[in-house]
């Protein structure tokens, strides 16, 4: 026997010994005669040997125990009693078992190791997929229960027992009409795609693989060689063991190539399943037969290429070759079909065609795609499959409206009359809308690529203040002449908004100008409005008007405004409502609603009405629970970075009411996501963001318990992560380094709160040293300026409990002389005279309890103190007010008497008159 023979007998043992007994028949079926016979040969030695070593000498003799798979019925493992035997493959042995409790008995499926097949690839394997199957929740994938051990250190884990038939046997069995095994298929695509989106792909999908319960409901199995896409600890698996694992006839050409495989891998083989479950056959059958015996004399290679070949005639009729004469042959030994394999032809054969391409670039992009298409063409509508020619629109439109069509023609035949005679009208007046419309796509080009741009530029100039106004100011006038264009197109009316949002918080944030952010903010809102009312039932359109809303109400916060508030309030809050009418399970709007519902629960707490808080907190973690379950779904990074806001606002609620331990699992769980997605795409600010704040929320936390060493390392977590990203341009830079002072201060503190004060004295100076050099640099950038008020706090607090006083005045006045300018620029902003006020009052703490400066001080100080609080009285009042309705009202009076007693007491503190 020649080395290439040898190899495809190998080759295709391993194959045969991995699959269950009772697949072997239909796989061993398409080999050449000669190779089966010796695959069969050397599967019966294996099963001699099998039968040989089944009871040990040494158990024999009494000189060892029994291994618990020698006699594994009737045992117990743990918890688990062992029925009987269900399955066995090449390296596993799946049994079914049951557990009792006091009111409950449970079946449970027991998947253990074979003694022998315990390699560490093998062991490796076989815990991924217990892993797998633990992140996994869905109603139709076969659910985790457990996992363990035996005493002799075999691994094993238990599952959800599905007791049905394979999802082709089922279909068969019950004479399903196509539609129906469609929206069967349907159900294995929404398991599958929500593997797809917590980053699995099963790598394996066939029939076999799938069973359907007596109540109709599909169940995906076996993720034994299913791999995590966010899993590089080690590589991939070698070439030979992967394929050794695969079933051929439902791998993809990459996966036969030993090619890296993606979600792309799973899209193939379910267009191979839904082909089979349509046609009784898999795409190709027919000519199986014939390649193995043209690959029988050859090596690896030449089998793979003609596997890939095989591959690439799927620009060939698959319905044609379903009524060739092997076809039938081979359809009429299995029970009859209850529609031809013909039916294959049209828009489900460019669909099955269209998964089953050879290129993975060439099919379905994920496999909601191909469910959509489904979905389609369940509802007579065109399939992306299908080349979308006016002809085949208009017949799939005549298909869904029959009747309506046939009324219809009469009708248009009356009017052909009328129309030929205006239709010379009707061309000139095409051709002046072409030209129109010409223009208008033109201006929307203009107004999509004129923020990226603007940002670009602005990126550039980081510390001109003048140069970058201009560049704003040209920008917004720019962006007033595309908003007078006479056009009813939302999406347009809703991008150029977007423009002035951005536009908007450059003004509000880098130069902290809220009243010509306001008025930007403004043109934005008049804007959205235009679009809400072009497309009142389009829900992104509606949520982009939420968030210009929330834009404009932080502006009226600062000015102190209440009447302002309360009005946007109200306004945005219906907005909200009007949103979840439409979509109930939009996840942005929930998630807004309960940051609502928690800002009323304080107000009620402040007033001491902690009952209706508590009630109000409850609706709070309704809504963000709701907004979670939605946002899980999400698969693209924009969403991966929705769904961890919403597991803060979570954890948030969680620590308000006590629940610590669980906000530390939910913030640890949020920071895992918020990281891989930050390290997918590194130019998601947000995810970036997420992640050091996470790590913050987690180490304050520790810090309230006492815990300092936990606390220090989620600080030096953060402080880290910020330093190896310093350079990325996407992250804002200047911004990312006063942010790290911040955590270096913090890093600090934590070192002497351990014992090592001088250490922790130098990290500190360097902190505060690092953040006023970030702050000079940026001098006009308002958003590291006003990071500065919680971290001065804890510096001078540091300063006075080491007996550095003199430390913290000046870095007190240091603030004073940054946040002046800010002021002065800005005489109505109160985040300006708030931080000023806050400022100043700390320095006079520090010279009352330290230095005999503090007369002198407080009397200069005077004027421009209570200017700022007065400012910071009423913009305070309004952010308690916030969320005031009429249940509300009476709280007002409460919160201006006790703020008016705190401006007195500040008032003579300073001996002001």
């Amino acid at each position: 026997m020649n080395r290439a023979k040898w190899k495809t007998i190998k080759r295709n043992f391993s194959a045969a010994h991995e699959l269950p007994a009772a697949e072997r028949d239909d796989f061993l079926a398409g080999l050449d005669p000669e190779v089966r016979a010796e695959v069969e040969k050397l599967l019966a030695s294996v099963d001699e040997a099998e039968d040989f070593i089944g009871t040990p000498l040494l158990v024999e003799k009494g000189l060892r125990r029994p291994r618990f798979e020698d006699d594994a019925i009737g045992r117990r493992l743990n918890d688990y009693l062992i029925l009987e035997k269900l399955g066995e493959g090449g390296m596993g042995i799946v049994f079914l078992a049951e557990k009792r409790g006091r009111e409950f008995t449970r079946r449970v499926a027991l998947k253990l190791i074979k003694r022998g097949m315990d390699t560490n690839r093998v062991l490796e394997r076989f815990l991924r997929e217990r892993r797998i199957l633990a992140s996994l929740e869905h109603p139709n994938i076969a659910r985790l229960f457990d996992g363990g051990s035996t005493d002799d250190g075999l691994p094993y884990f238990v599952m959800e027992y599905v007791e049905g038939e394979t999802v082709k046997k089922y279909c068969e069995s019950r004479a399903l009409g196509r539609d129906e095994r469609l929206r069967l298929f349907l159900r294995v695509c929404a398991a599958v795609a929500y593997a797809h989106r917590n980053l699995v792909v099963h790598r394996d999908l066939k029939p076999s693989n799938i069973v359907v319960t007596a109540a109709g409901e599909p169940k995906l199995l076996d993720f034994g060689i299913a791999k995590l896409l966010s899993d590089d600890r080690g590589g991939a698996e070698p070439t030979a063991t992967v394929f050794r694992m695969l079933t051929p006839e439902y791998a993809s050409p990459e996966q036969m190539r030993g090619e890296r495989t993606t979600t792309a891998t799973d899209v193939y083989s379910l267009g191979v399943v839904l082909c089979e479950l349509l046609t009784g056959m898999r795409p190709f059958e027919e000519r199986r037969g014939e390649e193995e015996k043209r690959r029988g004399g050859e090596g690896e290679k030449g089998r793979r290429g003609e596997e890939e070949k095989r591959r690439k005639g799927e620009n060939e009729s698959l319905g044609a070759q379903s009524t060739s004469a092997s076809a039938r042959q081979r359809v009429s030994s299995s029970p009859p079909l209850l529609f031809s394999s013909s039916f294959l032809r049209g828009d489900l054969e460019n669909i099955v065609l269209k998964a089953i391409s050879a290129e993975p670039e060439r099919r379905y992009n994920s496999v909601a795609e191909l469910s959509d298409d489904i979905e389609r063409y369940l509802n007579g509508l065109p399939v992306r499959a299908t080349d979308a020619t006016r002809f085949y629109r208009l017949r799939k439109f005549v298909k869904r409206h029959r009747a309506g069509v046939a009324g219809a023609v009469s009708f248009v035949l009356l009017l052909c009359l009328a129309t030929a005679l205006t239709s010379w009208q009707y061309a000139a007046a095409r051709r002046e809308r072409a030209k129109a419309e010409q223009r208008f796509r033109e201006l929307h080009d203009v107004a999509r690529s004129l923020l990226t741009e603007t940002n670009a530029a602005l990126k550039k100039l980081p510390e001109n203040l003048e140069i970058r106004r201009s560049m704003v100011e040209k920008s917004v006038e720019i962006m007033d002449r595309l908003a007078g264009e006479e056009t009813n197109d939302a999406v347009f009316l809703s991008e150029l908004a977007d423009a002035y949002d951005e536009l908007g918080k450059l003004r509000y944030l880098k130069f902290h100008e809220s009243r010509s952010a306001l008025g930007i903010y403004e043109k934005a809102l008049r804007l959205r409005d235009r679009a809400v009312e072009s497309a009142p039932r389009d829900v992104a359109i509606a949520g982009r008007r939420t968030t210009t809303l929330g834009n404009i109400l932080e502006v009226y916060y600062n000015f102190g405004d209440r009447e302002k508030i309360l009005e946007y309030w109200q306004t945005q809050h219906e907005n909200n409502l009007r949103i979840l009418a439409i979509d109930p399970e939009n996840a942005a709007t929930l998630n807004a609603l309960s940051a609502e519902t928690e800002a009323v629960a304080d107000i009620l707490k402040t007033a001491g009405r902690d009952a209706e808080s508590a009630d109000k907190i409850g609706e709070s973690f309704d809504f963000i629970e709701k907004a979670i379950a939605a946002q899980q779904k999400a698969a693209e990074p924009a969403g991966r970075v929705d769904l961890v806001a919403y597991l803060m606002q979570k954890g948030s609620l969680m620590q308000k009411t006590g629940r610590a331990d669980e906000a530390l699992e939910i913030y640890r769980s949020a920071a895992e996501i918020s990281e891989q997605t930050y390290r997918a795409d590194n130019s998601l600010r947000f995810a970036f963001n997420q992640t050091s704040r996470l790590h913050r929320l987690m180490a304050d936390i520790y810090r309230d318990r006492g815990d300092w060493r936990k606390f220090l390392e989620h600080t030096e977590f953060s402080a880290d992560w910020i330093g190896r990203n310093l350079e990325n341009q996407a992250l804002d830079p200047p911004y990312l380094r006063g942010t790290l002072s911040f955590y270096v201060i913090r890093g600090g503190i934590a070192l002497r709160r351990l014992g090592r004060p001088a250490k922790g004295a130098a990290r500190v100076d360097e902190g505060v040293g690092m953040y006023l050099k970030a702050v000079k640099t940026s001098a006009n950038d308002g958003e590291n300026i006003f990071y500065a008020p919680e971290t001065l706090e804890m510096v001078s607090a540091f300063y006075a409990e080491t007996g550095q006083p003199g430390k913290g005045v000046r870095l007190w006045q240091e603030f004073i002389d940054l946040t002046e300018p800010f002021a002065a620029r800005n005489p109505d902003d109160a985040t300006s005279l708030s931080y000023l006020a806050y400022a100043l009052e700390r320095k006079g703490d520090f010279l009352a309890k330290y230095d005999s400066q503090e007369k002198s001080f407080a009397e200069t100080a005077q004027p421009r103190l209570v200017k700022a609080l007065v400012s910071y009285q009423q913009s305070s009042t309004c952010r308690k007010d916030l969320l005031r309705l009429e249940p509300f009202n009476q709280l007002l009076a409460e919160q201006d008497k006790a703020l008016s007693a705190k401006l007195a007491a500040l008032k003579t503190k300073l001996n002001f008159k």
